[in-house]
Order: structure tokens, then sequence, then C-alpha cells
């Protein structure tokens, strides 16, 4: 598990620190800077983009982008693969 520390300085001229742990840096680690939201009128509560579920995106002027709200079909993928042979071949059998 790792601790990593992010600085940031709010509208107030204060400066915050984000503390987030987790055994995935990656995704945290791949920027110079990281961007991050937080409430003005309470710093201390924020967030890291790179943090948020999803895989969300900002654009360069700092807006979010559209993500593909569609289906997700990833979760069902892999129960379909291990019960799709069962399946044929129980129907096989009562056939």
């Amino acid at each position: 598990m790792y601790a990593l520390t992010f600085e940031f300085i709010a509208s107030d001229t204060k400066i915050y620190q984000k503390v987030l742990k987790t055994h995935i840096t990656d995704h945290l680690e791949d920027d110079d800077l990281e961007l991050l939201f937080y409430d003005p009128k309470d710093p201390t509560q924020s967030t890291l983009v790179d943090d948020l579920a999803g895989g969300v995106q900002v654009d360069s002027a700092g807006a979010l982008l559209e993500s593909n709200s569609g289906f997700p079909i990833k979760p069902f993928i892999t129960p379909i693969v291990c019960l799709g042979p069962h399946l044929y071949y129980l129907n096989s059998l009562l056939n």
C-alpha cells in the first residue's frame, strides 16, 4: 500500500494536501501535474481526476468530456465465456 501526497493551492491562496492510499499507482504517476477537483468552500474535500471511476476525461480547457454511457459489456464477457460451453453441453444431454 502506498500513500501518495498531492499539494495544491486553492482559491483562498492556501496550500492543501490530498493524500491518497492505493496499491495501484501507475495512473497517478503518469503526468507531471495531476488534475484534481476541490470544493471551494472546503478545499479539504478534494479528489484526483485520475482516481474518479469510469475513466473521466478532461479537455485542455478543464471541461469534462462526455464518456460512453452505453451498456457496460465487460462484466458479462467472462461469465458468458465460462458458462457458454457448459450450457451447450447440458443442452446436448437433454436433447
